[in-house]
């Protein structure tokens, strides 16, 4: 009888241990999804947090559509090249240009790019994007086989100013649209230096061939 009550005991107890075990494991699981919602609403939209002389991207179009793109976009600032680029800062002869890229994803009325001339960069001013994977494109046409176009981020993190390789763009005879380039600023786990959202600028330099760019487009927060 006292090894029956001892075995009743032991069944009690694994029984016991049985219905604690799916309500510890209900607890841990909260907690986690706790801790991703707040790694969410901390790291993937944050779009309030960016600095006051920030300028965050406006309205989202589907410029690329017709190349079967169908992602969202927005225009990087001043990113069409119409009217002044004292926004940009342009080293080496780059400067605005009469003619457009001949698609006019942005306006028909739109008349300008800008040129790079060899060893020549633009950078543009800061913009905020989420801590998402956001990605770059935009339209180009120069460069030889040897000399692509590169194109950087650079942005700030509590280790300082961090300069990153996006792409290269490899030589267009004409007119295209670029293939996308992820701006690596954000897969790094490098933050800004508010946490909770990224302010970057992007860099773009020719080689020892010339280019010209036009309506460059970010993709901040991977609307599709």
């Amino acid at each position: 009888m006292g090894t029956d009550r001892h075995r009743g005991d032991l069944n009690r107890g694994g029984l016991a241990e049985q219905a604690i075990a799916p309500a510890g494991l209900a607890k841990l699981l909260a907690a986690f999804a706790a801790l991703v919602s707040v790694l969410v609403l901390v790291g993937g939209t944050g779009k309030a947090a960016a600095s006051p002389s920030t300028t965050c991207p406006g309205a989202a179009t589907r410029p690329f559509l017709p190349w079967l793109d169908p992602a969202s976009y927005t225009l990087v600032p001043g990113g069409t090249f119409e009217g002044a680029t004292t926004s940009w800062t342009l080293t080496g002869g780059a400067r605005l240009v009469a003619g457009n890229e001949p698609f006019d994803v942005n306006r028909a009325t739109d008349a300008g790019s800008l040129s790079l001339p060899a060893g020549a960069s633009a950078t543009s001013p800061a913009f905020c994007i989420g801590l998402g994977s956001p990605t770059i494109r935009f339209f180009a046409t120069g460069g030889t086989l040897l000399a692509p176009l590169r194109v950087d981020v650079i942005y700030a993190t509590a280790l300082g100013t961090i300069t990153q390789p996006v792409t290269l763009v490899p030589v267009l005879r004409s007119w295209a649209p670029t293939l996308p380039g992820l701006l690596l600023a954000n897969v790094t786990g490098l933050a800004s230096l508010d946490g909770l959202t990224s302010s970057v600028r992007l860099r773009f330099t020719a080689g020892s061939a010339a280019w010209k760019i036009d309506d460059v487009y970010v993709d901040p927060w991977k609307t599709t």
